[in-house]
């Protein structure tokens, strides 16, 4: 039951996270400008993502885990600051645009998310790497 709900939370949350970072690719122009098409593919992508670090993240550490927990840990951490950069900092700068909180909303946050998944998922597999030659040396 536990592995299931992890899964089941890393499907929802990877969703919501391709979601935004679609929004932030096009925003920023990584991505052109098209239908939903994009949207509902970085989405599903997400997803996928979202649920295989939820299902690797109970495993043992020479089994994924490591790098799973570290990759989850590392996009909250980062996805955290990120946002909270963009949404206090137009806050503090310009308090007259009403907009401001937008960019932790939209760009930052989404991007640190990923971000962070991705420099967590390198870490992991280092860590996972270092921790595995030890144990055989």
């Amino acid at each position: 039951m536990h592995k299931t709900l992890n899964i089941l939370t890393g499907v929802g949350a990877g969703f919501v996270v391709g979601f935004f970072a679609h929004i932030a690719f096009e925003m920023l122009r990584i991505l052109p400008e098209t239908t939903g098409l994009w949207t509902l593919a970085l989405a599903v992508v997400g997803a996928a993502c979202g649920g295989v670090l939820g299902a690797l993240s109970t495993q043992p550490s020479h089994q994924g885990g490591s790098i799973a927990r570290w990759s989850i840990g590392m996009a909250a951490v980062i996805g955290g600051v990120a946002f909270a950069a963009g949404f206090a900092g137009p806050i503090i700068l310009r308090p007259d645009l009403p907009q401001g909180p937008l960019l932790g909303i939209f760009i930052t946050g989404p991007l640190g998310v990923v971000a962070g998944a991705i420099l967590g998922a390198l870490v992991g597999a280092s860590v996972g790497a270092t921790s595995r030659s030890r144990a055989t040396g």
